[in-house]
Parts: structure tokens; C-alpha cells; sequence
């Protein structure tokens, strides 16, 4: 199978089909062509009889770092410019309350895309171009902002109609 690139937090994706028997557990390793090596990876697949696990809208990730992060970091939106939607990925590294949203230039806040207590962990959100009512905004540049009890930081996008 052919890997797809994601820029967006930089992964791969590999489209596989496994059939397994039920609770039949699968462990996954890679191996880097360049490297010369396997690369074992975090997750493990346990089966269900006639159970579909993953598929193209919302597939299993497999990681081959630890599943905590070791710092706050707020990804690029990708793609930007965008056009309806953008996707905005964003990793915690302990447990937190958290809130990500998105401002006009002005300041005005247009939506919460994420809020509450999130584990630690990997994330990703869509944004619509939309405001909290559900109505579409103009074209233009907007920020987005991570913030948590010690951690804040922005970033701009482009919304291009």
C-alpha cells in the first residue's frame, strides 16, 4: 500500500483491510526503507466478530511516539487559504481545562471550536468558516487561539471565498 502525506501534523496514512478472528489481538511495526529498521507502533487492534474498526472518515491512528505530548503546541491550519473548511490540530500534554477558538482581527470572537477538560493528547478540529449562530463569515484573516490554565498561543488563517 501507498502511504497518503498529511501536511497538517506532518503523518502518513495506509489504507489496509485486516480480518481477524474475535479477540484476536494485531500489533503493528513499520519499517523505515531509509533507516533500515522497524519501527514499532504504540497501538494495538483488538477484534470483534463481524466488526469494522476505522474507515475513511474517521480511521484508527497509529503512532509511533508516546501518546503523551511533551509540550502545548498549536499546529497550522491546513490548508490555508481555505475554502469552506480547515482543519486545526493541537497537543496537550497533561490533563487540562482548555479552550480553543477562533477571533476576528478586531478581537470579536467568532466561535469555540474546543472547550472543557481534554486528557492529554493528540487533537483535531474542523472549522466551517461558520460564527456560533451557524451563520457564515467573510473572507479575511482570522486568529485562533489555544489557551490553558498556563499555556496560551495564536495563530492567523485565511478564509478565502
Amino acid at each position: 500500500a501507498k502511504p497518503t502525506h498529511f501536511p497538517l501534523n506532518d503523518s502518513f496514512t495506509i489504507n489496509i483491510m485486516i480480518y481477524g478472528e474475535t479477540n484476536e489481538i494485531v500489533n503493528f511495526k513499520l519499517f523505515d526503507h531509509k533507516a533500515n529498521q522497524e519501527i514499532s507502533l504504540y497501538n494495538k487492534i483488538t477484534f470483534e466478530a463481524d466488526a469494522m474498526i476505522g474507515n475513511d472518515l474517521t480511521p484508527v491512528l497509529m503512532r509511533t511516539e508516546k501518546e503523551t505530548p511533551e509540550s502545548y503546541v498549536l499546529l497550522q491550519n491546513y490548508p490555508n487559504p481555505f475554502n469552506p473548511t480547515t482543519e486545526i490540530g493541537f497537543e496537550i500534554p497533561e490533563d487540562s481545562q482548555i479552550s480553543l477558538s477562533v477571533y476576528s482581527l478586531n478581537g470579536q470572537k467568532i466561535i469555540d471550536l474546543a472547550e472543557g477538560f481534554k486528557p492529554s493528547g493528540y487533537y483535531s478540529v474542523q472549522w466551517d468558516g461558520q460564527n456560533s449562530c451557524g451563520e457564515k463569515v467573510s473572507s479575511g484573516v482570522y486568529i485562533y487561539k489555544l489557551s490553558s490554565d498556563n499555556f496560551s498561543t495564536i495563530k492567523k488563517m485565511l478564509l478565502m471565498k
